[in-house]
This record gives C-alpha cells, structure tokens and sequence, in this order.
C-alpha cells in the first residue's frame, strides 16, 4: 500500500513518542513543583458535548447530560508540565495520565485533585511562569498505565472493540487513543477529544494573561498558565472523531422492458415473488482500526492515524461486513463462517432459515440493526455489495433460502465507486451519513444526505447512480 508522508514536525513529533517507552511506571521529573500550602489552587473541570458511552465506552451518543450523569464513566485527562517553556513532542504526561473526571451530582470531580504549578507566586523558588498543556478523551476507560493496554496487561488487543488502548504513561509525545470499531448493534462507542471553544470556556484571558489565544479554537489547551480563581473550570467541548454511517437498501428493476416511447421505464417495481438477500458489503474509505492524536492540529478535526499511532493510515483501508453464513450454503445451513467475524447486517435484509418474511422488496429497509460509527480515513467511498436475487416459482424443485419456497437463485457481484456532482464522498468525522443503494438485478442506484456535526440540515443535492 502507499503510503501519505507526514510533515516533518508531525514526524519529529512521531518518532519522539515511540522511542523512549518502557516498562516502568512514570516518575515525577526533578522539575515537578509543589505548590506553597498558602497558594494552592486546585485545577479544575468541566465538560460540553456540542452533539449527543462500557468498557470500552458506553454506546450512543455522548451529549453534555449524558457526560452529567453520576453513572457515567466521565472523561479521561492528560497534562503535560514544561515549566516555563511551551508544550513540545519530548514531554512525557508528569502531571496527570488517563485521570478520569466525572460527575459527582453538582461539578465535575476527580481525585487526587491536583493543584496549578506556581512558581511565580510570592513563595515561588523562581519568577517563572509555569505552564501545564491538557488533552482529554471521552468516554473514560481504565487501562493500566505502563503498557496503556485496557484490562488484559497481556494482550493489547483485549477490548475487541470500542477504546482498547493509550499511549504509555511513559511515553513522551502526544497522547493516543486506540480503537476498534464494530457493525454489530450495541457496540457502537462514540468516541470524542477534548477541545478549547470560547463560547463555552470563556475568555482565554481569565486562565492566561497574555491577551492573545495560544492555541485558538477547535484545538487543546496548551500551555495553559494559571486559573485565577479557586474555583475557575478549564472547559472542554468535547467534538466527535466518528463518522456516523446509516445505510439503506431496496429493490428495482433495472432493464424492464417495459419501455414508452420516451424509453424510459414505465414500471421498475418489483414484483412480490421476488427478493434480493444481501450476502456482503465492502466499503473503502473507512478502516476498522486507528488511533486518535489527541492533539490535533486542524481545529475541530479529528486526527486519526494507524492503529500504532507512529504514521497515517495506510491508503485503500477498507472494512467487509458479512451475513456470517458459511459461502456457498445459500443461509440453509445456517452454521457460522470463522471467515466472516465482522457482522452488523439487520436480519430483514439477509438469507434466514425458515424466515419468508426476511429479503429486500420494494420497501426501503435499514442494511445495518442500527446507524454505526465509522473511522474515515479521508478517501473516497467505495463500495461492493454481494447480493442474491430469488424468485419463487411454484413448479420448480428448488427452494429459495428460507428452505420452504420453491424457487429458482442467482447471485449479483456489483462493484461500482459512489461519485457526487461536487466530486467523490468523502466521510469526516463528526458528521452523520445516510446513503440508500437501490438494488436491481445488473445495476446499483444510490442517493445520499450529508448531516453537518450531527444535526439535521438540508438534503444536499447528491444523487445518481454508482458508476
């Protein structure tokens, strides 16, 4: 596969992140200050979901009531002290690693509470100015800190889905959030990051002297300096690093004879003995494992990269959702395929023992049990759909799938790529997808809505066929 090259900084800041793990626990640097007993001020925080989690995280969508809910698992918080100096890739996370925050019926709590850094106070050994830089996640997930594998120390791949790792608490570098994603309903965690929004947190002034934002909109809290209250919350808006991707499927005839004068079809319904069973669907664009920078540098984009964290995501990803029926067998059998683990199709629209009331018609049904999250990997989306077309004819030998009514099968491979007017569909994070593909017997149609952060907005004019 080729590969996209990163910027040279972005690759410093790569190879600074792998090259100095170990196995042992973090120790604080000689520089790690202890406030004077008459200046401590606790460091502080809160929490806005601007859209809409188990182990893993909790599924559906994070939204600000759900993050204020005693039983939810909160968020996860990683800060980096550097002195007086600027946050930089060699930093390791000395001040607070995978510190989960949650809600505790009135603010939002942690503990140890930790407090600011003040060396330029009156009891200060320096006049310095310190600053600690702040990345978070949600939702929360526990991991054990010297290998940031979740619950087996063993296996870094333990969590088959949702959160499955983190950077090392050894690490230096930019924090990272490993991820599996999953088709199957109940297992969709919607991963978030934490950004720095004014409208939400308020004036950068209040934390940081300086008049000017550090790090503006839709990006971290960097080298923030000071709270100059007690009381005074760093807020993150937490943003959505999915793709949000429903799917839908009918039935059409496609090369009716049927024609007017015009040769346009007068008639491209299916008939009721006929139905098409979905057997697979590759979609390229998205990929089933990466993990999230936590300190991106577009604001309000996620930063994805492969699953190790040290290069982009390879190009041509793609992720194969199956009906997890052995090849061939026509879903008579109904025995598991161990070459077919990545399932998600709703059972209306694949083959089903005994199930005459399954298989796609006329009637528009939803391809997966429910809308999944996806990791876009910034191509192009394209798709391959296996399906079957069956007929019931009441003179043949043959039974369809459901093994009762007779009827004759044949099997459609249709490979085409989805193109737009504006140019190829592109998934992004934090954005919610419908496509509906409209399943004739040579050919496939498709229309598609583009939903912006998670909210309704007009239909955009796409539409056409694939191909």
């Amino acid at each position: 596969m080729k590969k996209r090259f990163l910027p040279l900084a972005a690759l410093m800041a790569l190879l600074a992140s792998c090259g100095s793990e170990s196995s042992e626990l973090a120790q604080p640097q000689p520089s790690q200050p202890t406030p004077a007993q008459a200046e401590q001020t606790p460091v502080v925080f809160g929490a806005y979901a601007q859209r809409g989690v188990t182990r893993s995280g909790t599924s559906g969508d994070l939204t600000t009531n759900v993050l204020k809910n005693v039983n939810h698992p909160g968020f996860g918080v990683f800060a980096y002290y550097t002195n007086n100096e600027d946050y930089a890739q060699m930093t390791q996370p000395n001040f607070m690693y995978n510190q989960q925050v949650q809600w505790n019926g009135s603010v939002f709590d942690y503990t140890p509470l930790r407090y600011w850094p003040n060396e330029y106070g009156v009891n200060a050994a320096s006049q310095d100015v310190d600053r600690v830089t702040f990345f978070a996640y949600a939702p929360y997930v526990a991991a054990q800190a010297a290998t940031g594998w979740v619950d087996d120390p063993d296996n870094a791949d333990a969590a088959k889905y949702g959160i499955t790792g983190f950077s090392r608490n050894t690490a230096t570098g930019d924090p990272i959030v490993k991820y599996i994603s999953s088709f199957e309903s109940g297992k969709q965690v919607d991963l978030c990051w934490g950004v720095y929004n004014q409208s939400d947190a308020g004036d950068w002034k209040t934390f940081n002297s300086d008049a000017q934002v550090i790090n503006g909109n839709g990006l971290p809290w960097m080298n923030v300096q000071r709270a100059k209250t007690v009381d005074q919350r760093m807020i993150f808006t937490f943003k959505h690093a999915l793709a949000q991707l429903n799917m839908t499927v009918d039935a059409y005839v496609d090369g009716n004879t049927n024609d007017n004068q015009l040769g346009q079809h007068t008639d491209d319904t299916v008939d009721g003995k006929t139905k098409i069973y979905v057997r697979s669907l590759k979609i390229t664009g998205i990929t089933d494992r990466a993990a999230l920078n936590l300190n991106n540098v577009k604001a309000n984009v996620p930063l994805w990269m492969n699953y190790q964290g040290n290069d982009w995501i390879e190009s041509g990803k793609s992720v194969t959702v199956h009906d997890g029926l052995q090849n061939g067998s026509e879903g008579t059998s109904g025995a598991d395929d161990p070459n077919e683990s990545v399932r998600g199709f709703n059972s209306a629209v694949i083959s089903n023992v005994n199930n005459t009331s399954a298989g796609v018609t006329n009637e528009t049904k939803n391809l997966f049990r429910s809308s999944v999250l996806v990791i876009p990997t910034g191509e192009a989306v394209k798709i391959t759909i296996t399906y079957d077309v069956e007929t019931a004819v009441d003179n043949l030998p043959e039974y369809l799938s459901d093994g009762k009514t007779p009827g004759t099968s044949i099997e459609n491979c249709i490979t085409k790529e989805i193109t737009v007017p504006t140019g190829a569909l592109k998934l992004e994070g934090g954005k919610k997808y419908t496509i509906g593909l409209h399943l004739g017997m040579n050919s496939v149609k498709f229309d598609a809505v583009v939903e912006e952060e998670w909210d309704e907005v007009p239909m955009i004019g796409y539409g056409g066929q694939l191909g």
